[in-house]
């Protein structure tokens, strides 16, 4: 497997700190490649537990060596997180060139038990393609991922872990969403919606409103698509993108997403952040990389804004649309010094 080397340059890219001591990069790197080469990016069994968990610790790693974290702060989190992962199968490079067969992806494609397949392939790819070659080929250009992949950082081994990852998920339940939506946003009533107005719509839909509940336990799936099908994608079919507004619309979604997430509070309660509306925020932050690309499209950047901003109203929905309001958080003293 290609080894991950972060140095304080790349890792400039993502964090507005600068000067990460040598102790704490030399620490990232060795947490990263044991992760990487010896850890499943799912550390649990969906057929036991009926959902994936994710594996965190790149994320972790990542965001404390940005945040100016000390060898020991990296140390800490990895150890606090690591007995419970799951180990990668041992095999798993010998069924690489079976993925040169389309059929065999179909066959592979959405199967946890083939994340370490799938990772060993794309590391292939990016040994002889760049970045953006591979994405544009598998993402832009293909049936069988997802386009909502983002560029998370410039290391292949960490692209290909993404890339992986989106392989063995199994979200065939929101097709029938994205194909309704296109349908509708293609018949082009009312086009052209800010973000914040269809999030607002809605929150008032009555049986948007009246479609999923707390008791809901897979409420993308069977709550608001079941229960709410012509109302959501009324809505969301409103919400388009023309290829010469991508880098607007892409700041138009980080905004709307932090207003989402920040406004979804319920005074008098403590200032909260929604673990799942949290995601697209943590997602939106990442399109601009996107939108610098210059291999991808202008067309295939739109038709991923598209996505993005019609899976944000349904997530929205699915979460019980809250009321949007920023006071509470407007109210809040900094802890600190530029807090």
């Amino acid at each position: 497997m290609a080894a991950i080397r972060l140095d304080s340059k790349s890792v400039s890219q993502l964090s507005h700190l600068q000067g990460q001591s040598p102790s704490s990069l030399r620490k990232a790197n060795d947490i990263r490649n044991i992760n990487h080469r010896k850890n499943h990016v799912i550390f649990n069994h969906e057929s036991i537990d009926w959902v994936f968990m994710h594996n965190h610790i790149a994320h972790h790693t990542l965001t404390v060596l940005a945040l100016g974290g000390t060898s020991k702060d990296l140390d800490s989190h990895f150890q606090a997180n690591s007995a419970y992962q799951r180990a990668q199968p041992s095999d798993a490079a010998g069924n690489v060139a079976e993925l040169d067969d389309p059929k065999s992806w179909e066959t592979a494609f959405g199967h946890e038990e083939n994340y370490g397949q799938f990772l060993h392939f794309f590391e292939a790819q990016l040994e002889s393609q760049s970045i953006e070659e591979v994405l544009d080929s598998y993402v832009f250009s293909d049936t069988y991922i997802a386009r909502s992949i983002m560029v998370r950082c410039p290391w292949s081994a960490i692209v290909a872990e993404a890339l992986a990852q989106a392989c063995i998920h199994h979200d065939d339940y929101l097709f029938p969403f994205f194909h309704d939506t296109e349908m509708g946003s293609a018949s082009g009533h009312s086009r052209g919606s800010l973000m914040v107005d269809l999030l607002a719509e809605a929150r008032v839909e009555h049986k948007i409103q009246s479609s999923t509940s707390f008791s809901t336990f897979e409420r993308l799936e069977d709550g608001v698509p079941q229960n709410a099908r012509l109302e959501i994608t009324r809505i969301a079919s409103r919400w388009s993108v023309e290829s010469r507004d991508v880098d607007r619309v892409a700041a138009e979604l980080l905004n709307a997403s932090v207003f989402l997430v920040a406004g979804a509070q319920r005074p008098p309660h403590p200032v909260r952040f929604d673990f799942f509306l949290m995601h697209l925020l943590n997602a939106a932050i990442f399109l601009s990389a996107l939108m610098a690309l210059p291999r991808i499209g202008n067309e295939a950047k739109a038709h991923l804004l598209e996505s993005f901003g019609r899976y944000m109203i349904l997530l929205y929905a699915a979460e019980g649309s809250s009321q949007l309001d920023m006071t509470p958080v407007n109210q809040q003293s900094p802890l600190g010094p530029g807090g």
